[in-house]
């Protein structure tokens, strides 16, 4: 139970910053927008724009907790330029690197 209350606290201090964001983090060449990103830019991109990468890097959860994480840091903590697509392609791609058993 105690790991449980531990892994949220860190969920929930990791995705704090997302309460302010509003805006499209710039693309990794200072760009507005990055043509075709891969997988891993998206990710790197979207996630990394309001907090550490170590976390979701650490974790191994399935893909429809992956689905989950994804969709709470769009709806309930501001990532509102992750278009739906995006949000596929960042969740196959932590599924894929970062999921159960990997």
């Amino acid at each position: 139970m105690r790991a449980t209350h531990y892994a949220a606290a860190l969920y929930l201090a990791a995705a704090a910053p997302w309460s302010s964001a509003q805006e499209p983090p710039p693309a990794p060449d200072g760009s507005p927008t990055a043509a075709d990103p891969s997988p891993r830019q998206l990710f790197e991109t979207n996630c990394g724009a309001c907090h550490s990468l170590d976390l979701p890097e650490s974790q191994r959860l399935n893909r429809q907790t992956w689905r989950w994480v994804v969709t709470d840091m769009v709806e309930q903590f501001g990532a509102t330029w992750i278009t739906p697509e995006q949000q596929d392609i960042i969740v196959e791609y932590l599924a894929e690197n970062y999921g159960a058993g990997k």
